[in-house]
């Protein structure tokens, strides 16, 4: 059953479902009751064990959703494959949660390292639970358990949901409603998190090893230069082996000092050669990489980033601000606004797209005339695929 809460304290009866609700997990937490066993006794024509007065809550449990999406494009629903999967109950899970009781911690999901996320479905990828004597131990506990899911692949909520449970609004709890995004999150949206140089270092390091394949990888003594961007910063790297490891020198337009980190032992925490530590001027850090090409996928200090080596970063690019319209995302095409030929105008709908139960219009980024066309509705299309070029009037 849900209820609407308003700001005097009452209570509003909204929906009643047939059904288990997505939060299901966050009742079982705090009732210790197992709610599907309940459904299935009661689908036997069985008599439920427990009547009402007889249900007692235990502390404070909190769930969060997390999502493939990207946040700062607007929850842009994401599709692909999932690199390197770890959930934090998992047992190689990070030592920040060993401090965590089985029952303490609760992920479902249906990942696994090389699995694909595809449009289908919504875009909810997994649940995690956490549960506490009090509300901020819950909520604590979900932070630690959100900092060590390790999705490397398809990009996903999670620092957002982690910048969410961490605002002090949301710490204090007076400020929790509907319109807590709108009115306290607007910042992540201008200016969403930034890779530290500490991480540069590391991503720097793992592009360089030789595929991640053993303790020192062949690094040449001749220093290995790097031009790196992740999100809109671009990073000069150089990484040099020495006497007792790796020396790791940023560069930046946007940090007018360079910086230096020495890197030292080398260790790999699975088979997979992905998942490493390295000890990072005196402190022993882990971090999980992988590589495909020219890009990195990078998990460290409890966040995922995407890094490109510049020419391949030029390549996809190159016709940002033109008239070439790509598919944003994998999925259905419902609906094409123009026709070969026609005249659009800047900013006019030139097609819709559906993907995850939602559906995301593309705009005319130039005004112009409809030169290529390349899809038509009710038809599948792929991240990146050519919908259609718009050529500018001739002055």
């Amino acid at each position: 059953m849900e209820f609407l809460l308003d700001t005097n304290g009452q209570f509003y009866f909204m929906e009643m479902n047939t059904r288990l609700q997505v939060e299901h997990a966050v009742t079982e937490a705090v009732t210790g009751v197992d709610l599907v066993a309940w459904q299935l006794r009661i689908a036997a024509g069985e008599h439920l064990s427990l009547q009402q007065r007889d249900i007692r809550l235990d502390g404070h449990a909190m769930e969060a959703r997390l999502t493939a999406e990207d946040v700062v494009a607007g929850f842009l629903p994401q599709t692909g494959k999932v690199l390197f999967w770890q959930a934090p109950d998992a047992p190689v899970a990070s030592p920040l949660t060993a401090h965590l009781k089985p029952l303490e911690v609760r992920v479902e999901h249906a990942l696994c390292s090389g699995s694909s996320i595809g449009p289908h479905y919504d875009s909810m990828i997994a649940k995690v639970v956490t549960h506490g004597a009090t509300r901020h131990e819950a909520r604590r506990k979900l932070v630690t358990a959100l900092q060590n899911c390790i999705l490397l692949g398809v990009s996903t909520n999670q620092q957002f949901l982690v910048e969410c449970l961490q605002s002090p609004q949301f710490v204090d709890g007076k400020e929790v409603h509907s319109g807590f995004v709108e009115r306290y999150m607007g910042h992540y949206f201008k200016h969403p998190p930034t890779a530290s140089p500490r991480t540069i270092a590391f991503a720097a390091l793992a592009l360089v090893l030789d595929k991640l394949a053993g303790p020192g990888g062949h690094l040449q003594r001749a220093p290995t230069p790097l031009e790196l961007l992740v999100g809109e910063h671009h990073w000069h790297a150089q990484v040099q082996a020495n006497d007792i490891g790796w020396r790791v020198t940023l560069g930046s337009a946007e940090h007018s000092a360079e910086q230096a980190f020495q890197m030292r032992d080398l260790h790999w925490l699975d088979e997979s050669h992905q998942h490493f530590q390295v000890e990072c001027d005196g402190i022993a850090e882990k971090a999980v990489a992988v590589r495909n090409a020219r890009q990195l996928e990078l998990f460290h200090a409890g966040q995922a980033w995407h890094f490109e080596q510049l020419d391949a970063y030029k390549s996809c690019t190159a016709d940002q601000g033109t008239g070439v319209i790509t598919a944003p995302l994998t999925g259905r095409v419902a609906l094409v606004a123009v026709e070969l030929g026609e005249s659009v105008c800047q900013g006019q709908t030139i097609a819709v797209l559906e993907a995850m139960k939602m559906e995301h219009t593309l705009t005319a980024p130039i005004s112009g005339r409809v030169v290529e066309l390349h899809t038509r509705p009710d038809t599948q299309t792929t991240k990146g695929t050519l919908l259609l070029r718009i050529e500018e009037h001739a002055e």
